[in-house]
């Protein structure tokens, strides 16, 4: 995080996202990761469960939202796909964040 700014430790921060919308990251992936992440977290008992199903309905909804309407540096399809194949491991009780790994 270095090359980025100054590196500050702070009991009140939560997380940070250096996240990035296109540059060849692989937006099926970046969808899993939206259903994956935050169960895992939650399972680790790091964030809530109701943060964790609140976070992962807003993603998505604005994927599916911005199907209709869609921002030219962001695949929704691809995130769309993602959370699909999520909430199908989910269910069957196969999610895990190193499956993204597999995701094309």
């Amino acid at each position: 995080m270095a090359p980025f700014g100054r590196i500050v430790r702070s009991d009140r921060l939560r997380g940070v996202h250096l996240g990035f919308k296109k540059s060849g990251e692989r937006q099926a992936a970046a969808g899993y990761s939206q259903i994956a992440n935050p169960v895992y977290l939650a399972r680790k008992g790091n964030v809530s469960w109701q943060f964790a199903w609140t976070g992962m309905l807003r993603n998505l909804s604005a994927n599916m939202f911005h199907l209709l309407r869609p921002e030219p540096w962001v695949d929704r399809r691809g995130r769309l796909l993602g959370n699909v194949h999520g909430r199908r491991a989910l269910a069957v009780g196969q999610l895990a964040p190193a499956y993204i790994l597999e995701i094309d």
